[in-house]
């Protein structure tokens, strides 16, 4: 598929710079299908990957590749209005001898490889064994300095498949993720999980405000809407009044019906889901009680910059199964 695509030419134009098992790639930035890519290309090489918390300073940042000995960075300039790559100028960082920023030069970084088509990529990817190290974690070093907590893909992978199984996440499934990719929630059982399931990743660049993490992760909520709906447009409103994080699916096929109508027992326009609640039918009364249950606040925190993912179709779930699908790639 694309992305793997993608992954490929960016795990070649990484192997061309002879990035291979035991290196460590660090990536500082927001959410993103790029932040994927450099992080599954630089698995695929052998590398381990550093994620860095967007909101570090520099000396924070520089301390962590320097511990890590960091010999690329994947980063951007302007998230938060804050240059990331200006806040390293004064670090002395003798392993990083290359930072490439993702939303300006990672067309031409992935041009610098030879290709999806690399016959090294599939070298590379069949050394991997579930021993090799896959990422470094750092705790947030609020009571003292940060530690790195170093995984193996054979303890992430049976993870995040007891976490799919627990929560039914099926192929072609939506799944808005709001926590960080730097995060282990947004990394583990967030893209991660959407791999191996073969879910539909949707990236939310702006962090949420600490008090609405939590909600958020534990209960999140996805508005399901029609066309020509005026209810729809009262519930979207009120969604967005009281600054609730939320993803759209809208309903205007004949899958689209079927899908929800095995997903709520119903048809009814539009349908609310809270965590595993359902709601069916707009009634501002019983919405907004459900949503303070769930701990959402009653009146918007989001940044003033928060812009909600735009909605997409409704794609019918896969039927149960025992065992996780394998996804092609």
């Amino acid at each position: 598929n694309h992305l793997w695509a993608k992954c490929r030419e960016a795990a070649s134009a990484l192997l061309a710079r002879g990035v291979g098992e035991g290196d460590r790639i660090a990536i500082w930035a927001p959410n993103s299908r790029e932040w994927v890519v450099a992080a599954v290309a630089a698995m695929t090489c052998g590398a381990a990957i550093v994620p860095l918390n967007t909101r570090l300073k520099g000396r924070e940042a520089g301390d962590i590749l320097r511990r890590t000995h960091a010999r690329m960075m994947f980063t951007v300039r302007g998230f938060l209005g804050i240059d990331y790559p200006e806040l390293l100028s004064a670090e002395d960082l003798p392993d990083l001898a290359e930072t490439v920023l993702l939303d300006t030069d990672f067309g031409a970084f992935l041009a610098s490889g030879q290709g999806a088509d690399d016959g090294g990529v599939d070298a590379a990817l069949s050394r991997l064994t579930a021993d090799h190290l896959s990422d470094i974690l750092f705790t947030s070093g609020t009571t003292g300095v940060p530690k790195g907590v170093m995984m193996t893909y054979g303890r992430v992978i049976p993870q995040c498949g007891v976490w799919i199984g627990n929560t039914g996440l099926k192929a072609g499934e939506r799944y808005l993720i709001v926590n960080p990719f730097f995060h282990s929630f947004g990394f583990k059982v967030g893209w991660v999980a959407c791999l191996i399931s073969g879910a539909v990743i949707v990236p939310a660049q702006q962090p949420l405000p600490a008090e609405l993490r939590p909600v958020a992760a534990r209960f999140p909520v996805t508005l399901y809407t029609g066309t020509d709906c005026a209810p729809c447009d009262s519930a979207r409103q009120m969604l967005r009044q009281r600054g609730i994080p939320f993803a759209e699916r809208s309903v205007t096929t004949d899958d689209d019906i079927q899908a929800l109508q095995r997903m709520s027992n119903g048809r009814t326009l539009p349908t609310l889901a809270v965590g595993q609640q359902i709601l069916r039918g707009w009634l501002d009364s019983d919405w907004a009680q459900t949503l303070d249950l769930a701990g959402y606040p009653k009146e918007s925190r989001l940044p003033r910059d928060y812009s909600p993912p735009p909605a997409t179709p409704l794609v019918a779930r896969a039927p149960e199964a025992d065992t996780l699908p394998t996804v092609q790639a």
